[in-house]
């Protein structure tokens, strides 16, 4: 019987190891907050800072927010949907438009026209697909990281106002899951049980055939 329950317990270890291997590879989704009060930003006037509840300091070419996540268990990303807001403080007609970058690489633009309301917030929902997929980084943050950035292609003429980002976003990514991702321990435990109960109900069948009842 001993040589039946070893052989269960190393079908669960091979079967945990699969399990394990097969989560990468698997198309998946994250979501995560972005712009949050934590982001940095880069404006014209204060240099570098966190964006904290979002100030009217931006109108310039190059102006950003941007935030770097670890841990996302996604070995890349094909798609993204960002959910975000700006606070427009321009002058009716200026036209303002925005990069929206992953790990560097731009994945899509927007723009807005201010409506000439000071204090408008203009809500965004944008949807990308990136092809090649863009691969995740090993950082200070932790395996699978990512680093969003959008970022202002325009400057507002002088004298016609600024707009602000506004934390509260967010962005999904969408791609292949990555080896970091391993089963949770309930999943892992479970698995070993239910593993190991098939070995033993095949020991028990053998026995049985063999003339004897356990």
């Amino acid at each position: 019987m001993t040589r039946h329950i070893q052989a269960a317990f190393l079908s669960a270890a091979l079967a945990i190891a699969m399990s394990a291997t097969s989560y990468a590879g698997v198309v998946t989704s994250v979501l995560l907050d972005f712009p949050t009060e934590f982001s940095t930003t880069r404006d014209a006037i204060n240099g570098f800072g966190v964006l904290g509840t979002g100030s009217a300091v931006h109108f310039n070419l190059g102006d950003y927010v941007e935030q770097t996540y670890g841990n996302t268990g996604l070995s890349n990303t094909t798609g993204s949907q960002w959910q975000f807001s700006i606070t427009d403080f321009t002058l009716d007609g200026v036209l303002n438009t925005f990069d929206a970058r992953i790990n560097g690489a731009t994945v899509g633009s927007f723009s807005y026209t201010s409506d000439g309301v000071f204090g408008s917030v203009h809500d965004f929902d944008l949807t990308y697909t990136h092809a090649p997929a863009i691969n995740s980084q090993i950082g200070v943050m932790g395996p699978d990281s990512f680093f969003l950035t959008l970022l202002a292609t325009s400057t507002v003429p002088t004298g016609s106002g600024t707009w602000a980002w506004n934390p509260g976003g967010t962005v999904t990514l969408t791609g292949m899951s990555s080896a970091q991702a391993i089963p949770e321990p309930g999943s892992m435990a479970l698995l070993t049980f239910a593993t190991c109960s098939l070995g033993i109900a095949a020991y028990r069948r053998r026995k049985t055939a063999n003339g004897t009842v356990c």
